[in-house]
């Protein structure tokens, strides 16, 4: 049911039970369930306001927002600290929500994982270097890096971190319950 106030929406991002927009002003908008608050968008604390927001990332149950100034703002289920920011996290590019832990791709390219970390789903791989983007699944991480290739980690009971030989050239990426879909410059899937 998308909320009829609904106007030019720039990106949109969904969960198992809710559903998010940003809009072309940076307004953020949620719609579905709100068992735990997560269609509640929360106050911003710093200078920005809730129309300053540049990107949304949806996990399960939480929802993850980055503003204009780099900062990160979560909520909705904090079961296992998901939703819970690492202090100090600046200079945020972007954000993706998995079952229970959040990942955050900085400016320098250094990825920061916090949350449920039972299969190594926040283990970011020492040699990960200058990543551009990054998803989450239910147990496991990917990331993009700035030279196309990805490197994915986590659990690995459907193979899923198992990257496919010769695969280059990654420009997007997207996760499913256990499994990722990547598409290349040439447009190949």
């Amino acid at each position: 049911n998308v909320p009829t106030d609904l106007r030019k929406a720039v990106a949109v991002e969904a969960s198992w039970y809710d559903s998010i927009a940003v809009l072309d002003d940076g307004e953020v908008i949620a719609w579905g369930s709100n068992g735990f608050a997560q269609t509640e968008i929360p106050t911003i604390a710093s200078t920005d306001t809730r129309s300053d927001v540049v990107m949304v990332a949806a996990g399960m149950k939480h929802s993850l927002i980055v503003t204009r100034s780099g900062e990160v703002v979560a909520w909705g289920n904090n079961e296992y600290g998901q939703t819970d920011v690492p202090a100090g996290l600046q200079n945020v590019i972007q954000v993706a929500g998995g079952y229970s832990h959040s990942l955050a791709v900085l400016s320098n390219g250094k990825v920061v994982a916090w949350g449920l970390n039972d299969a190594g789903q926040c283990n970011v791989p020492t040699d990960l270097r200058k990543a551009v983007a990054v998803e989450a699944s239910w147990y496991d991480s990917i990331a993009v890096l700035d030279d196309g290739e990805i490197i994915a980690w986590g659990s690995n009971g459907f193979a899923q971190t198992e990257i496919p030989t010769n695969l280059q050239d990654v420009v997007a990426i997207s996760a499913g319950a256990n499994h990722f879909l990547v598409a290349t410059v040439n447009g190949e899937v």
